[in-house]
Parts: C-alpha cells; sequence; structure tokens
C-alpha cells in the first residue's frame, strides 16, 4: 500500500500577479517558500514523513518538495508527464484579460475545442493518465510526496475514484494545497484533503 501525497507548488511572482505561467520555469517567490515551508511543518505535526518525494521538472515544483520534504533535490524523482499545462501563445498573459475563446475552454473543456497553441483536455488526461498508470504499476509502497501545478492536478483527480466527468477544473487549488490518496492493489482511493 502507497500514500500518495499530491500537492501544488508554494506562490511564485506570477501567480501573485495572476499572469499564465504554464511552462515558464520561475522560482518560488518568498511568500511561496514561507508556504511550503509552513506546509512541511504542518504534516511533520500529523506524523507524516516521506519514503519517496516526486515532482514536475519545473523549478517552482522541485523547490517545494524540497522545503516540504527535506530531501536534496538530487533524490527527487522528476516526473515530467506531471508539468503543468503548455498556454502557448497565451503564456504571460493576465489571467483577467484572456480571449474570450480561452475563457470559454477553462469554463467547457470538455465541450469547447482548446484555442490554437493551447494543450488541450485530451493531451492533459493522456500524460496524466501514464503517470497515474506508471504509479499503479509501481506502487513503492510506503509514504509518496507528487508536487505538481494548479491546473494539472484536478486533471489527474478526476481521474480517480469521486472524479467527475465534465469538470476539469471545478476544484481549483490554492497553493501548497495537498490531498491524500491511498493506492492499494492497483486501486486508488478518492483523494482527501489534508
Amino acid at each position: 500500500m502507497t500514500t500518495i501525497y499530491l500537492m501544488r507548488h508554494g506562490q511564485t511572482a506570477m501567480n501573485r500577479d495572476r499572469l499564465t505561467q504554464g511552462r515558464s520555469d520561475c522560482s518560488l517567490n518568498e511568500e511561496g517558500r514561507c508556504q511550503a515551508v509552513e506546509t512541511g511543518e504542518r504534516l511533520r505535526e500529523l506524523g507524516i514523513r516521506f519514503d519517496r518525494v516526486c515532482s514536475s521538472p519545473l523549478r517552482r515544483a522541485r523547490e517545494t518538495a524540497v522545503l516540504v520534504s527535506g530531501v536534496d533535490e538530487g533524490d527527487i524523482l522528476l516526473e515530467p508527464d506531471i508539468v503543468e499545462m503548455d498556454f502557448g501563445p497565451y503564456e504571460g498573459h493576465p489571467i483577467d484579460g484572456m480571449p474570450p475563446e480561452v475563457f470559454a475552454f477553462f469554463l467547457d473543456p470538455e465541450h469547447v475545442p482548446a484555442p490554437e497553441g493551447l494543450e488541450t483536455l485530451d493531451q492533459l488526461r493522456l500524460r496524466t493518465g501514464c503517470f497515474l498508470k506508471r504509479l499503479r504499476s509501481w506502487d513503492p509502497g510506503g509514504t509518496l510526496l507528487v508536487v505538481a501545478h494548479g491546473v494539472v492536478i484536478p486533471v489527474i483527480m478526476n481521474q480517480l475514484p469521486g472524479g467527475e466527468s465534465g469538470s476539469a477544473w471545478k476544484r481549483p487549488l490554492k497553493n501548497c494545497d495537498v490531498y491524500r490518496i491511498i493506492l492499494h492493489s492497483g486501486r486508488f482511493s478518492e483523494p482527501e484533503k489534508v
């Protein structure tokens, strides 16, 4: 049995300024570092220690993983399939000033096609589904921290028990939100907020 803690990274300057950051490889800001340290302390107070740590390859996720778990960065398993969504030409744009076709896609990604250059929901599901399949076959036992991103994590959780079809981003995540998932005998539990 593996207990998985799925976590969004801490705040970056682009988060603070409400810009899409997707594949931009930015660091945590001071607030984000504080969030990660405080989350790590809270998890330790709950008696949670990590046997393994997995992260998106982007710097903000790796930094969060180190600050939360206390492991050396070189000991983190980097997982390309949980990198953030590719916003293409919309990368770095103000979230509140997105073109209507981008808003329409995010409101109803099941029925509204992704604007050109933006990663599609099917592409996100495919790569995050590959990650879940690898986890299922690996099932290392113990406790695993997985640090990823605010668009990717809800897509992962919607593929688990309790996930709702047609609501890819219904469950918005704050920086450093954590969900617990149990993997036992090849089956995932429903995510539970920690």
